[in-house]
C-alpha cells in the first residue's frame, strides 16, 4: 500500500531583509522572521538613508539590498500617524508636523518597494490589519513566498511568546517611557496601547481625520490594495 507523502519541508532561505512602516506590527514581524530566518537586516524608512541613481533605489544605508529577499509591514497610514503621535508624548500643536513626518516614510517606504518590483522581484507584505491578532496569516505568507513549512509546534511556540499579553507582560516590566527597551524583544516601553486597527479616533478629532484622509489618499489606496 502507498504510503501518503509526510515529507516536512523546512524554509531554506537564510538572509531576509525587513522594511517596515514604523507602528506597523513591525517588532512583532521581526521576532517571527529571527524565529525563522538565520539573518534578518531591519529597516525603517524613518531612521533610513535610501540611497537613488535617478530613479532608481539602489540601498538603505549603504546595505546591499538587493541581494536578498524583502519582507514588508504596513498599516493604515493614518493609524500609524496616530500610533506616532501617541509615542511622541509632544503638545497638540506638534502633532500635524509629525503626520507629516509620517507621510515622509509611507513615500519612502513605496519608493523602495516599487524599485524592487522593477527589477523583476517579488516583495511580501504583511498587512497588519490582518496579522495583529492571525499569525496564520504571517505564516501562511511565507511559506508561499519561500515554498517551505514552519511546522506546528514552532507556530505554537511562536503564537504563545510572541503573543499581544507576553508583549503587554514585558512593557509592563519596562515602565512607561517609549525610549526604553527590551533588547531581547525589541519592546519599548508605552509600545502597545490599543491594538485594534482603526485607532486614529482615538488620537485625532474628526476634522484632522478628514485632513489627513485628504493628505495621505495616494498611500491610503495602496494600503487598501494589499491582502
Amino acid at each position: 500500500m502507498q504510503m501518503a507523502n509526510s515529507t516536512f519541508n523546512p524554509i531554506v532561505e537564510k538572509t531576509v531583509l525587513q522594511w517596515s512602516i514604523s507602528r506597523s506590527g513591525s517588532t512583532l514581524v521581526n521576532r517571527i522572521l529571527r524565529n525563522i530566518f538565520s539573518e534578518v537586516h531591519y529597516f525603517h524608512p524613518i531612521d533610513c538613508i535610501i540611497q537613488v541613481f535617478g530613479c532608481r533605489v539602489q540601498g538603505l544605508g549603504g546595505f546591499p539590498t538587493k541581494e536578498f529577499p524583502v519582507i514588508c509591514t504596513i498599516r493604515n497610514p493614518i493609524d500609524t500617524a496616530a500610533s506616532l503621535v501617541r509615542i511622541s508624548k509632544k503638545k497638540q500643536e506638534e502633532h500635524m508636523s509629525i503626520c507629516h513626518e509620517s507621510l515622509d516614510h509611507h513615500r519612502n517606504f513605496w519608493e523602495f518597494v516599487d524599485s524592487i518590483r522593477d527589477d523583476g522581484k517579488d516583495v511580501v507584505i504583511l498587512k497588519y490589519e490582518s496579522f495583529w491578532n492571525n499569525f496564520d496569516y504571517i505564516f501562511k505568507k511565507l511559506e508561499n513566498r519561500f515554498n517551505g513549512t514552519i511546522d506546528k509546534e514552532n507556530r505554537d511556540l511562536m503564537k504563545r511568546d510572541f503573543s499581544i499579553s507576553h508583549h503587554l507582560d514585558i512593557q509592563t516590566k519596562i515602565g512607561n517611557d517609549f525610549n526604553c527597551i527590551d533588547d531581547k524583544s525589541g519592546v519599548h516601553g508605552l509600545h502597545i496601547q490599543n491594538p485594534k486597527p482603526k485607532t486614529a479616533q482615538d488620537i485625532f478629532d474628526y476634522r484632522t481625520i478628514e485632513s489627513l484622509q485628504k493628505e495621505f489618499k495616494e498611500f491610503t489606496a495602496r494600503w487598501e490594495e494589499v491582502e
